[in-house]
């Protein structure tokens, strides 16, 4: 299953998250790409307009990708055209608490979670993690690369260590 989730509308109904904030959006791409681990299922993040500062227009994090929907459309008309684009709408699942997308999809063969429901499957999801359900088989390279940008790390290697010295 392939989860479609309107970034915006999930982002303003989580306490303390702020849509326009790109922090929150690294962090909700981080969570989702850690669900979609324990899951073992794929994502797609669409967010309204341009990406906003440290963002590319498409970003891949790991089992996650996050989309913009640019300046002349909004990401309700980016998840609807994605949709009607796929041959199997059916192993699709979006994620919106706005009635008319959702009956949209719903309409295109799509189903559909709210964001509530969603949120409750998040924190499912984080807690199987924490008991170590989530044990990567491999390390994704563009999930490193990602993180390695974001971060600012760079390639360079640093000084042998001494396993003695760490004792």
């Amino acid at each position: 299953m392939e989860w479609v989730i309107d970034g915006n509308n999930l982002l303003g109904q989580i306490p303390g998250s702020s849509r326009n904030d790109p922090a929150h959006r690294r962090e909700l791409a981080s969570m989702l790409s850690g669900f979609c681990r324990v899951r073992r299922c794929t994502a797609t993040l669409y967010f309204d307009g341009a990406p906003l500062d440290g963002w590319r227009g498409t970003t891949i994090l790991g089992p996650v990708r996050v989309l913009h929907s640019g300046g002349r459309r909004s990401a309700d008309d980016a998840i609807l055209s994605m949709i009607a684009a796929r041959r199997s709408q059916g192993s699709l699942r979006v994620v919106t608490s706005d009635r008319s997308l959702s009956d949209r999809c719903r309409h295109l063969g799509a189903a559909t979670a709210t964001v509530r429901e969603f949120r409750a499957a998040l924190s499912e999801a984080a807690i199987r993690a924490e008991r170590g359900a989530e044990k990567p088989e491999r390390v994704d390279p563009a999930e490193v690369a990602w993180y390695m940008e974001l971060f600012g790390a760079d390639d360079s290697p640093g000084p042998p260590s001494d396993p003695k010295s760490e004792r």
